[in-house]
C-alpha cells in the first residue's frame, strides 16, 4: 500500500480529514540538517575540553557561537577569522599555562 492509497483508506474510515503533508522548503530541510549536525557534534565533543564552535543565523547575519568548556565561557564572533584568532589566543595562552604546571 503506498502513502496515497493510505490516505485514501484513512479518510474512508473518518479518522483523519484528507490534508496533503506540508512540504518543507529546501532551505528548511537544511537548516534542519544543519541544526542535527550541530546538535551530534556537540553530543560528541560534550565531555571534552576542546572548544565548541556552531554555525548560527541571527538577523541574516552567519555569526558563530563559540563554548570554552575549560572556562566554561561562550563567546559570540561575527566572522570566521575573529573565530581563528580566538582559537589561536586560547591555544596559545593553554601553552603558557602548561608550561609552569
Amino acid at each position: 500500500m503506498n502513502y496515497q492509497q493510505w490516505l485514501n483508506y484513512r479518510e474512508q474510515e473518518l479518522l483523519v480529514p484528507r490534508s496533503k503533508p506540508a512540504a518543507k522548503s529546501t532551505q528548511s530541510q537544511f537548516n534542519s540538517l544543519l541544526d542535527r549536525l550541530g546538535r551530534y557534534f556537540s553530543q560528541l565533543f560534550a565531555f571534552s575540553n576542546e572548544p565548541q564552535v556552531r554555525e548560527i543565523v541571527i538577523d541574516g547575519k552567519m555569526q558563530w557561537r563559540v563554548y570554552d568548556p575549560e572556562s566554561d565561557r561562550t563567546l559570540q564572533l561575527n566572522s570566521a577569522p575573529e573565530v581563528l584568532i580566538w582559537l589561536e589566543e586560547r591555544h596559545h595562552n593553554r601553552q603558557q599555562h602548561n608550561v609552569w604546571d
